[in-house]
């Protein structure tokens, strides 16, 4: 199990492009902004009859990956490519070039391009990595990575490099830049791939003709260059881009690839789970021709496949729908379901119909608790032995310790279902433990239904539905359980550094959004200067909340509190 951040932040880094079917024994030219110094250099790999540079005297991680893939790999920079010798030496020599994030920092695209085509074997390659100026994050006050300013990108750089001691650092283009970029520069054949969270975060990797059928509220973790600035929450603004057919064009990265022969990859979607570690993490790949496979990024996750084919056949034998599958050597292999999610169709019956919303839920509930044999029913003894089917069930959910399955299965939720003719029908079904709480997995309904749709809160609280399953007397605990299995399950701890650095802050969020309601002065005098003329004053504190008791505790020392008014007349003095 992978407990090094190091290390696990560079397998992230690898899910870009480990998935990609690349040919055996392919020759490849990785161009590398990270190149090592001292490093063997191209002419003199070549001069000592190598076929490859060693990956190890290479600083970027994707080189490393495409070296363990068992590929032969030449790394160089763009400078040495644009010597005519060099150009000359490696004509039509390789089956793939790849390049990502180094195009971007180049001034004269178009004859960098035009030169990577003449490198390439006929039917070869070009996978390219680029930053959006239109991605979203940059909407919601991210820096520009390469002017480490707001907004730069977004306006086309016209602010940017204008003073003659500036240094052109590189910068980002959109999507039609980059389309009209590469047909002036003779590449008539390519396909976008839309990557979130970015580039060196890649979970989420999105065909240009491919739109989302799932809520990506809850599925999308944004990083950012400057957490620091941001003033919106991305992950909530991905459903009206979507509806309004945005959401490719505000990706926040692309992945490119182009032909000279006009023959492209089938993918349409990839899922990267990197984040797990070796024995967790997994690739579902879904292919225009209706096949989803899910691959184990690593030899230690071929159990994991296993265990999606022993949990499907034993929740089916239970009367649970699941979409079947079938392990083909070394992939999970499943058909395509073109279906509403779970999610997506719950999350629109609570928008329209809250009754029909509380009888479906009930209902998924149910499911739960019947998808394995009940190990014990609770603490006390049952009260009326005429309940039967989902009243009985029902009603055990409401013992202080609940129902108890010999297999509880954590994915059992919203997100991890189609809705196909009024029956949920489940997919993913990776973990299972045994002698499971179902409070556990009812209360992880609940809150994957939720998580990133706070929208949702207003026309139901997540509380009434923890009351209506009896789970409020030990909620702390369950929601403990789901977080224990989360956290465990994405490294949390591991990568709990690189997460403060590079996620956002909920606090700073809501400060920002307050600084831009309220100009330079009254924000000064609102929230920083709160205290100004306090001591010629009576301070009067309206409500004895929470936040009043807050307030005393740091400052009543300092200032001291005149009245304390509320509505219920409780606490004045």
């Amino acid at each position: 199990m992978t407990r090094n951040p190091e290390e696990l932040i560079r397998e992230i880094q690898k899910g870009l492009l480990q998935w990609y079917d690349f040919k055996m024994n392919a020759t490849v030219l990785y161009i590398s902004t990270k190149i090592a110094d001292g490093m063997e250099t191209v002419e003199a790999a070549l001069e000592n009859g190598k076929k490859d540079i060693q990956a190890g005297t290479v600083t970027d991680t994707l080189a490393q990956m495409l070296k363990e893939c068992s590929l032969h790999l030449l790394c160089a920079s763009v400078e040495q490519i644009c010597d005519r010798k060099w150009q000359q030496t490696h004509r039509e020599t390789f089956d793939y070039i790849i390049s990502i994030e180094a195009l971007e920092r180049q001034l004269n695209l178009e004859k960098i391009l035009r030169i990577w085509r003449g490198l390439l074997k006929p039917d070869g390659r070009l996978l390219l990595g680029m930053n959006n100026r239109f991605g979203i994050r940059y909407f919601c006050g991210d820096r520009d990575p390469y002017t480490e300013r707001n907004f730069d990108g977004i306006e086309g750089y016209r602010r940017a490099y204008s003073k003659k001691e500036d240094t052109f650092q590189g910068r980002m283009y959109d999507q039609a830049e980059i389309i009209r970029i590469l047909r002036n520069a003779g590449w008539d054949f390519f396909r976008f791939y839309s990557v979130f969270p970015d580039l060196k975060n890649p979970c989420l990797i999105y065909g240009e003709d491919y739109f989302p059928n799932e809520d990506l509220a809850n599925r999308v973790f944004p990083v950012y260059n400057c957490p620091s600035t941001v003033f919106l929450e991305e992950e909530s603004l991905y459903a009206g881009l979507i509806e309004n057919g945005m959401f490719h064009k505000m990706a926040n990265a692309y992945l490119i690839e182009c032909s000279l022969d006009g023959r492209l990859s089938d993918v349409s979607h990839v899922t990267a789970s990197m984040e797990r570690g070796r024995e967790n993490a997994l690739f579902t790949v879904i292919h225009k021709s209706g096949i989803v496979e899910k691959r184990a990024a690593y030899p230690e996750g071929r159990e994991r496949l296993e265990k999606l084919i022993e949990h499907s056949r034993d929740l089916s034998e239970h009367g649970i729908s699941v979409v079947e599958g079938r392990l083909e050597e070394d992939v999970y292999v499943m058909p395509y379901v073109n279906a509403e999610v779970g999610q997506v169709y719950l999350k629109r019956l609570l928008q329209t119909d809250q009754a029909k919303f509380l009888e479906e839920m009930d209902r998924f509930r149910d499911l739960i608790l019947h998808s394995s044999e009940i190990v014990k029913q609770g603490v006390r003894e049952e009260k009326d032995a005429a309940l039967q089917g989902r009243e009985k069930c029902a009603d055990l959910g409401r013992e202080s310790d609940g129902v108890i399955l010999c297999k509880g299965y954590l994915d059992m939720v919203p997100l991890n279902s189609f809705y196909i003719n009024g029956t949920f029908v489940f997919y993913d079904q990776e973990f299972c433990e045994e002698n499971y709480p179902a409070n556990a997995i009812i209360t992880r309904m609940i809150a994957t239904f939720y998580a990133g749709n706070i929208e949702l809160l207003k026309i139901l609280p997540m509380e009434k539905l923890f009351e209506r399953y009896g789970l409020m007397p030990r909620l702390e605990h369950w929601r403990r359980m789901e977080w224990d299995f989360l956290a465990k399950l994405r490294n949390e701890k591991v990568l709990c550094d690189y997460h403060k650095e590079y996620r956002r802050n909920g606090d700073i969020i809501n400060s920002n959004r307050q600084r831009m309601n309220y100009s330079q002065e009254d924000y000064q005098r609102l929230f920083i200067d709160i205290f100004r003329n306090a001591d010629t004053r009576k301070l009067i504190l309206f409500g004895s909340g929470t936040f009043t008791k807050r307030f005393l505790a740091l400052y009543s020392q300092d200032y001291p509190v005149y009245a304390i008014i509320d509505n219920n007349r409780v606490g004045c003095r």
